[in-house]
C-alpha cells in the first residue's frame, strides 16, 4: 500500500506544471540610482521644454499685441485718446490667453508622455511653467517698444511714440503654472490608464 500511494506521488509530481515548483525569475527592478536618474531627467525634459515655448510665447506676446499709440509733446509722452493712454488691459488680456492655452496644452502632453512618476511630472510642469511665464513677460517686454517717456524726452513735438508692452500684474506669469499643474491632474486623476510602469 505505501509503495502504490508512494508511486501515485511520483505521479502527481511528474505531471505538475513546472512553474509550480520552481517559479520563473521576475523582472529585475531597477535600482534607486537608476530611478533617481530617471525622475531628474523626467523634471528636466518638463522644464526645458516649457522654458523653450515660453521664450516663444513671449515673441508671439509681441507679435499680435496691440499697443497704446502716442505723440512727444514737450518733452512727455502724451496718448492720442484716453482708451490708448497707458492702458495695459488688452496687452495683459492677450498676455493671460496665450499663457493660458499653452500651459493647459503643454501640461496636458507632458502629463500623458511623462506619466510614469505623477510627482516629479507635477513638480517639473510647476517649476517649467513658472520659468515660462516670466520669460515670456521679460522677452515680450524686451522685444517691444522702449519706455515711451524716455523717448519722447530727446524727440520733437508730435513725434509718434508707440507705448510700451506692459504687464498689468507680475502675479499674472502664475497662469502658466496654474494651467499646467490643472492639465497634470486631469490626466493623473481622470485618465489612470495613462500611466506607465
Amino acid at each position: 500500500m505505501s509503495e502504490l500511494s508512494a508511486t501515485g506521488d511520483d505521479a502527481v509530481r511528474a505531471g505538475a506544471p513546472e512553474s509550480l515548483e520552481q517559479p520563473g525569475p521576475s523582472e529585475p527592478r531597477p535600482s534607486g540610482r537608476e530611478r533617481w536618474g530617471r525622475s531628474v531627467v523626467q523634471a528636466v525634459v518638463c522644464v526645458v521644454v516649457l522654458a523653450v515655448a515660453g521664450a516663444a510665447a513671449g515673441w508671439l506676446w509681441e507679435h499680435l499685441a496691440t499697443l497704446p499709440r502716442g505723440a512727444a509733446v514737450n518733452g512727455s509722452w502724451v496718448g492720442l485718446d484716453e482708451t490708448d493712454y497707458r492702458d495695459p488691459f488688452a496687452a495683459t488680456a492677450l498676455y493671460v490667453l496665450i499663457a493660458g492655452v499653452a500651459g493647459l496644452v503643454l501640461g496636458l502632453v507632458l502629463s500623458l508622455a511623462l506619466a510614469r512618476d505623477e510627482l516629479v511630472t507635477l513638480a517639473g510642469l510647476v517649476l517649467g511653467a513658472t520659468v515660462a511665464g516670466v520669460l515670456m513677460w521679460q522677452i515680450g517686454q524686451h522685444l517691444g517698444p522702449p519706455d515711451p517717456d524716455v523717448v519722447a524726452r530727446t524727440a520733437a513735438d508730435r513725434t509718434p511714440i508707440p507705448g510700451d508692452l506692459r504687464l498689468g500684474s507680475w502675479v499674472l506669469v502664475l497662469v502658466w503654472p496654474a494651467a499646467a499643474a490643472l492639465a497634470a491632474n486631469v490626466v493623473f486623476f481622470f485618465l489612470p490608464g495613462c500611466r506607465r510602469p
